[in-house]
């Protein structure tokens, strides 16, 4: 890919916001040069904090009463999470580390990874979402995408979240599921127009695990997870339909299985702890004493640990 250029960065940016050579990946659908990934706070390795040089530190953190921050952690490297994000540690170990950087962080870089915390994938007008993402990538290289690259889109979660919040109101949830599911297919239709063929998607968690919506009681957590569902089954739907496009190869990563099998079996995966947040806002030390037997960091993340076993999944995927 091209080397993307500095003018087009600053200029989107006030408008939204008023390596070492390595042999190449090889998948089933072909080499790999290098990887793009469109996704939250799940895959932000430092975009929200180049965005909004704010970060997230003890005693009190910046968190809601559900634990849910507003900012980045500045432990572990500006993440929303306590160290490397699963995109980082899978980048590292397919020798492609430069590729998983923030974008936003230097126009000049070959980093291509544009996830941002809070995104969406429909577009909401208040978060850098799919659509801001995509149209940011494709700016940056000249409305090309190139077709030996894998583009991973990682959403899900934040929609289900404001479904679950609609119907809490009393609003019906499904045309936000059915927003976030159309976004999806139609910025993978906008990459493929592009040039892009290898895709990575993966589905919505169940949202119902995490401490946030467990603190709602038993009401939002059954829902959450119908929600979810319903929004993982729509995305197949949609995925299946896009396979249809000439020479395209488009994989679905079962994030919603992964944490189901985390959360029913821990001891499985070295962790012991699967319904407590790791920090403790004002209650010394601040922090567990040992993160990686947890599975989430504040109440909606999952630890670096668990990030560990994403990019595992994410690599067996594809074969490596």
């Amino acid at each position: 890919m091209k080397t993307k250029p500095v003018t087009f960065r600053k200029s989107l940016l006030i408008s939204l916001l008023g390596g070492a050579l390595t042999a190449p990946l090889t998948w089933a659908a072909g080499p790999v040069s290098e990887i793009v990934v469109f996704g939250d706070s799940l895959s932000d390795s430092g975009n929200a904090f180049v965005l909004q040089r704010e970060n997230n530190t003890p005693p009190n953190y910046d968190v809601n009463p559900l634990l849910i921050p507003d900012d980045a952690y500045a432990r572990g490297g500006h993440h929303f999470t306590n160290g490397p994000t699963w995109a980082e540690q899978l980048g590292r170990s397919l020798g492609l580390a430069p590729d998983v950087g923030p974008a936003f962080r230097d126009a000049n870089s070959r980093a291509t990874n544009y996830a941002v915390g809070g995104a969406r994938a429909s577009d909401d007008g208040l978060n850098i979402n799919l659509p801001v993402q995509v149209r940011v990538f494709l700016q940056d290289f000249s409305g090309s995408a190139s077709p030996d690259a894998l583009y991973v889109v990682a959403f899900g979660g934040n929609d289900v979240r404001d479904a679950l919040a609609a119907a809490g109101a009393g609003v019906d949830p499904g045309p936000v599921i059915a927003a976030g599911v159309s976004a999806i297919g139609a910025n993978i239709l906008a990459l493929y127009r592009a040039g892009a063929r290898k895709f990575i998607v993966w589905n919505a968690p169940n949202i119902g695990l995490i401490p946030a919506v467990q603190a709602l009681g038993s009401d939002a957590v059954t829902g959450a997870g119908v929600l979810a569902q319903g929004f993982n089954g729509n995305l197949s739907v949609v995925l299946a339909a896009l396979r249809s496009l000439p020479e395209i190869t488009i994989t679905e990563f079962d994030l919603y299985g992964t944490f189901s099998t985390i959360h029913e079996d821990p001891a499985a995966f070295g962790l012991t702890d699967v319904t407590h947040p790791c920090i403790s806002p004002g209650d010394p030390p601040f922090v567990c004493k040992h993160p990686g037997t947890y599975l989430f960091w504040d109440g909606i993340h999952p630890t670096t640990a668990v990030h560990t076993i994403i990019a595992h999944d994410i690599a067996q995927l594809l074969g490596n």
